[in-house]
């Protein structure tokens, strides 16, 4: 990777654990000559939380391939996100300002359309190629709001075992389809709004499922939330490695991937399941009166899923940056 070296791709990648002001960043990188312009790579893990990772001396060894990482790298230690959930955490990592200047709030919640044009993409301009990816659809949405400033939109379900994701047949209007297909007609974990085509739609679902073996996967395959979108860790890492390659191959590019793991459901391949069989019990937090109120037990059961799936993911990531340094 000639226009990339591992002091930039170490810099650019420590900034992808939450929202960061971007948009101060990228002048810098464009300073320099098109011809010695680095490739830029931001992976973003889906609600991979700093609190259960040993890179910040959590107790369970999650991350020893991240901790070898950070040791060539810039690690933040003060970080805030810009929102509790995808929407306004994702628009803020893209725009580089707070929601209540990018406005994107809601649930499924768009940018504020005098902000399109102040996003990272358009930061970087057009002589770089500009890929975006991600497995949750909710960043999908302001892809399509950036589409002109996006060389390549690759579709959530790209490295996928499994998938049924209507919106995509429609790419002339993403936005508009995944609404009113996958988030409200198709979704899964609910009445679908449509009793005929959603039932069938089900059934299709289930049906492809039921052919695939899953021995690798005790728990069931990775799933993205709701969505007809699953996958295997390794099918996902190597697909962005491939992805990566590729443009490697034909000069300065930005590439923002954005996968689902560690996002529940917490579902780790055979290795990493209950590698945490250690009855580590933190200390029990009083209930919020507007809290689900999950019982201690089921709590830790949940974090010992969550921290095998950080696992997972970081045997993951390792691979990738080994690939990557070969």
């Amino acid at each position: 990777m000639s226009n990339f070296s591992r002091r930039d791709f170490l810099k650019v990648a420590g900034l992808a654990s939450g929202a960061v002001a971007m948009s101060q960043m990228a002048p810098r990188f464009l300073s320099r000559k098109i011809d010695g312009a680095p490739n830029v790579i931001i992976l973003v893990f889906d609600a991979m939380t700093a609190r259960n990772l040993s890179l910040y001396g959590y107790k369970r060894e999650t991350t020893p391939n991240f901790q070898k990482f950070a040791e060539r790298a810039n690690v933040y230690h003060n970080h805030h996100s810009g929102g509790n959930f995808t929407t306004p955490g994702t628009a803020s990592l893209l725009t580089g300002t707070y929601p209540w200047t990018h406005r994107a709030f809601n649930i499924a919640g768009l940018i504020e359309r005098e902000r399109i044009d102040h996003n990272i993409f358009t930061a970087f301009g057009d002589q770089y190629h500009r890929l975006a990816f991600s497995q949750n659809l909710l960043p999908n949405y302001f892809f399509g709001q950036f589409a002109k400033d996006i060389e390549t939109i690759l579709p959530a379900s790209s490295f996928s075992l499994i998938e049924q994701v209507t919106g995509e047949m429609f790419t002339k209007d993403s936005v508009a389809a995944y609404r009113s297909f996958d988030n409200f007609l198709f979704q899964d974990g609910s009445p679908p709004a449509s009793l005929v085509f959603g039932l069938a739609d089900r059934i299709l679902l289930r049906s492809k499922e039921a052919r695939i073996n899953m021995n690798d996967y005790p728990r069931g395959l990775p799933r993205a939330g709701d969505h007809a979108l699953f996958f295997q860790l390794k099918d996902v890492f190597d697909g962005v490695q491939a992805t990566i390659s590729e443009l490697d191959a034909n000069g300065p590019y930005l590439a923002y991937l954005h996968l689902w793991a560690p996002h529940t459901p917490y579902k780790p391949t055979k290795q990493f399941d209950k590698i945490f069989q250690d009855n580590y019990r933190p200390a029990k937090k009083p209930d919020h009166r507007f809290g689900t109120h999950i019982e201690y037990y089921k709590l830790n059961n949940r974090r010992q899923n969550y921290d095998e799936f950080i696992a997972n993911v970081d045997a993951e990531f390792g691979r990738l940056i080994d690939t990557l340094e070969a």
